[in-house]
């Protein structure tokens, strides 16, 4: 059942933009989650038999639901007022990245590269991850939230986004177009004139105006004909070649988003190995690190081991092990990140025997080493063997191979217990940069130096580990280490129940369901034990049970 909060609660409701016929935007505060929100009327509405109105019945509405991203546009949930109208409750969205980019005419070449990898993490979501074609790809439909782009993803948003204003509105979404439709109507669009759309955003994110004209008829030819100018001054000329390769006229020729992204993240590390240093990264750094390191090669190039494996092994190999990398550094539980990697192998067609057969035949580096510890560890097929893996990785400066060895001398885990050498391990995987290393470490701390150890947690928290969310959460509700803060406590528990944390989903259910950190919402409260249920949590029915007994 969908629930609807009453429009009267949200305060500040100031109309920003849009019409009648289109929809209307307002800006709200929501006192509920002392948050401030976008209200966009939905229009487009069903209703039941007592004439209340039916959400459900949109498919676009249900699947926004679950998408959750940093670079989307989050629907927050639905609201309604004493007319019946009904609002999608949105994150607040201030300024397209058109508007923007207008106010900010000399970006940065780290900021606008920062931007562009951004922008193209949210489409490799929607796109690669939920299968999702985003319409009307254009810096209108871009936000802008604190410098973080958001994807206005839903059709009927962006409809009301990109109205018409007194300046040329066509025109500045005409070039994003793909040309070949511009030329023939017959031609279909796809997602390779995505990819299109996209190269003209990068280069607006540079200050190029590709076919810009003061005329408007000779900006419509410019576009007809392609008579594109890619005159920058701000940018690497490597940047502005991978636009015009987005912008190929033959749609084959054009790159992949994996192709942008990753070419994105490698011009970023050579431009800031020659001109920055670690003091001069900004507040994103953390969490653009741990992005780089899952979207850079984790193998050698293929040259190299062309001996040894096929092309296709070598792919399947090095997309699995980003898998590996990426939910290592934000779950804790081992479980689940073998659930990842085993979807992973199913959309590959390969089964894990298959995998460990190409796996062994790297087995000499250490990350395959780790990775195959870790298939030995979690099926406890072959525990001295998972030690024994665990310690070809550690010993090869992996970083969560050191965090796993600790972990066996900890467990007594195909070798004698020793907990003094497994909190050296620990250190040495949280020195080398890993999440469950520092998270370890911080754990040792805990009695010893509290204000130590939360900023070890917090630390990791903000880079999207979930056990760091909920141990962040922890100390800021008993107050060991940090001055106690219910509702910051409430607000990690939330960002680990949000990864799937089982116990930071149960910490926030009884926040929710006993108003600690925030208001009573028993509804949402359950909602948080549905979604624990459908994730396979052990703790969800007696969650449940205990949050029907307050109703």
């Amino acid at each position: 059942m969908t629930v609807f909060y009453q429009f009267s609660e949200f305060q500040n409701n100031d109309l920003i933009r849009g019409d009648y016929s289109h929809g209307l935007w307002y800006r709200a505060y929501w006192p509920r989650n002392e948050i401030e929100v976008s209200l966009f009327e939905y229009n487009d509405l069903e209703f039941d038999e007592s004439s209340n109105p039916i959400i459900g019945f949109s498919k676009e509405i249900k699947f926004a639901e679950k998408l959750q991203h940093r670079n989307l546009l989050g629907l927050l949930g639905y609201a309604i007022d004493y007319l019946s109208r009904v609002f999608l409750i949105m994150e607040k969205c201030e300024i397209s990245l058109a508007q923007y980019l207008k106010k900010n005419e000399s970006l940065g070449q780290n900021f606008a590269i920062s931007i562009a990898k951004e922008i193209v993490s949210g489409l490799i979501y929607l796109e690669v991850e939920a299968n999702y074609e985003i319409q009307n790809l254009n810096t209108m439909n871009i936000w802008m939230d604190e410098n973080i782009p958001k994807f206005a993803h839903l059709p009927m948003i962006q409809t009301s986004l990109d109205i018409p204003s007194p300046k040329n509105n066509f025109y500045d979404s005409l070039k994003f177009i793909d040309p070949n439709f511009i030329r023939d109507p017959d031609f279909v669009c796809d997602k390779r004139s995505n990819i299109f759309s996209l190269g003209i955003t990068l280069a607006s994110l540079a200050g190029i105006s590709v076919y810009d004209s003061d005329d408007a008829e000779q900006f419509v030819v410019n576009v007809y004909n392609e008579n594109s100018h890619w005159n920058a001054d701000r940018i690497s000329a490597e940047y502005v070649q991978l636009c015009q390769r987005c912008c190929a006229s033959d749609p084959d020729l054009r790159p992949s988003l994996n192709d942008v992204f990753l070419s994105l993240a490698n011009l970023e590390t050579r431009i800031n190995h020659v001109k920055t240093n670690a003091s001069e990264l900004d507040v994103y750094s953390q969490e653009r690190k741990i992005l780089e390191k899952s979207s850079e090669s984790i193998l050698p190039s293929f040259i190299n081991l062309a001996r040894i494996i096929t092309e296709s092994e070598y792919d399947i190999l090095e997309s699995t092990l980003k898998v590996f990398d990426k939910f290592t550094r934000i779950s804790g539980n081992d479980n689940t990140v073998f659930k990842k990697i085993e979807q992973h192998l199913t959309v590959l067609d390969q089964t894990p025997q298959n995998f460990i057969g190409i796996l062994k035949k790297l087995r000499f580096l250490p990350k395959c080493a780790c990775l195959l510890g870790f298939f030995d560890h979690v099926n406890r097929t072959d525990l001295k063997q998972a030690f024994y893996w665990y310690k070809v990785a550690s010993d090869g400066k992996d970083d969560f191979g050191a965090n796993q060895l600790g972990y066996c001398y900890s467990r007594g885990i195909g070798i004698e217990s020793d907990k003094t050498l497994a909190f050296e391990l620990y250190q040495v995987s949280a020195k080398r940069g890993h999440p469950q290393g520092v998270s370890n470490s911080a754990r040792r701390l805990y009695e010893q130096d509290a204000e130590k150890a939360f900023e070890m947690y917090h630390s990791i928290a903000k880079t999207g580990y979930t056990s760091g969310q909920f141990y962040t959460g922890s100390f800021y509700e008993t107050g060991h280490g940090v001055t106690r803060n219910l509702r910051a406590a409430t607000y990690w528990f939330k960002k680990a129940a949000e990864g799937e944390h089982e116990r930071g989903t149960y910490s926030l259910i009884s926040n929710l369901r006993d108003g600690y950190g925030t208001n009573v919402d028993v509804h949402e409260a359950i909602r948080w034990c549905r979604k624990a249920t459908r994730n396979g949590s052990n703790f969800a029915g007696y969650a449940l049970k205990r949050t029907f007994r307050v109703m």
